[in-house]
Order: structure tokens, then sequence, then C-alpha cells
């Protein structure tokens, strides 16, 4: 195979909880996740990083040793940008709870 070098802008946050809908970061701050979200067979484990791509707002996960080998932080307001795409973020356990049940998950 040929060898490529990634030299594209992400958007990421660490995961300190992942459960089926929605991912909780490492300051407490909930991210609901799209119904359609797609992880591998292999699930996320705390440590690994949920990832927004651009342009088109793609999001994914990626094993932390993997992620931080690629990647360098750069300044800017993740959980704003998520909320302005229409994302649910939401802080504290009970609001999440709140919010999945709203939406019948």
């Amino acid at each position: 195979m040929k060898k490529y070098k990634c030299n594209k802008v992400v958007e990421a946050v660490q995961i300190k909880v992942w459960r089926h809908g929605w991912a909780e970061d490492l300051k407490g701050r909930y991210v609901l996740l799209p119904t359609d979200f797609y992880a591998r067979d292999k699930q996320p484990q705390p440590g690994d990083y949920l990832v927004r791509y651009a342009p088109d707002g793609h999001m994914s996960w990626s094993p932390k040793a993997a992620f931080e080998a690629g990647y360098s932080p750069v300044e800017d307001d993740w959980v704003a940008d998520l909320k302005a795409a229409g994302f649910g973020v939401v802080e504290g356990a009970e609001a999440v709870r709140a919010k999945l049940e709203e939406l019948g998950r």
C-alpha cells in the first residue's frame, strides 16, 4: 500500500464515558450523538477521542494512542461549534438522561 501523511484539522474531545447515544468528556459535558453515529465493532474506551471532521461535520472516534500520535492541539471552542452545528450538548447526568428520554432513546 502507498503511504499517506495526514494534514487535516479536526475537532476532538477526550472521552471519559461512552454509552450508546452519548459520550461524556473529561470536563463532565455530555454530547448526544446522532442516531446514525457509527462506531466500529470495537467500542471506544475511556481516554479515546470523539472526533468531528471538517467540512461536512462527519463524526467518528479514534483510539487515544493513534489520535495523539497524529494530532496536536489548536485553540478553539469545540463545544460552541458542536452546539452551532445542531448537536445536543448538555451539562450533567440528569440533563442527558432527560434529553435521551425526550428523544425516545
